[in-house]
């Protein structure tokens, strides 16, 4: 009776470390993207540009010294490199934030990592959060659409730029710029 209560016991403490071991292994394979890896054999450049969104008459920079952030501590690596280079590309370049429902897991599936990660390479690369920097590159476009199309209305505009509402437009554009849209475009011309 004692020698199969010691075996269950050695049992138990075996299945407690292959359940531990595996654990902390799944928490190391996380935390590093493979996708980054991957785009490492492609052969992008380790440096970072400065990103410019549209080129706008009075066009202001996004600040990198904003205080909201100053105590975020971000890795310099290669991999979050990488990965703002691909940030930029699939998810700027390629406008998918004129999607009104375009999320921060939209933005890791397509980029196959995680939030974290998405929500570190903005913050290192834009100086904001993933939500400011999105209705930051829609208003952006916005202002290249009310150029380039003076007869569109509002409502169509804020379609064309990812808003679900043109009031919920108006009210970003007006906090942005300190007047609307049509203030704004009018003032261009």
């Amino acid at each position: 009776m004692v020698l199969i209560l010691l075996l269950s016991f050695v049992a138990a403490v075996l299945v407690a470390v292959v359940w531990f071991s595996v654990k902390n292994l799944n928490k190391t394979v996380k935390s590093e993207p493979e996708q980054v890896e991957a785009v490492d054999e492609v052969g992008l450049s380790d440096e970072v540009e400065p990103v410019e969104l549209f080129d706008l008459p009075g066009q202001t920079e996004m600040s990198h010294d904003s205080e909201s952030f100053q105590d975020i501590p971000v890795p310099q690596n290669e991999s979050l490199i990488l990965l703002g280079q691909l940030f930029q590309t699939r998810i700027i370049d390629a406008k998918a934030f004129l999607d009104p429902n375009f999320s921060m897991q939209d933005a890791a599936r397509m980029l196959n990592t995680n939030r974290t990660y998405i929500s570190k390479v903005v913050n290192m690369q834009y100086g904001a959060s993933f939500k400011e920097l999105i209705a930051r590159l829609r208003l952006d476009y916005s202002k290249k659409i009310l150029l380039e199309e003076p007869n569109e209305t509002m409502v169509c505009v804020a379609k064309k730029c990812g808003f679900l509402a043109s009031n919920q437009f108006i009210r970003k554009f007006r906090e942005q710029e300190g007047v609307t849209p049509l203030v704004w475009r009018s003032s261009q011309m």
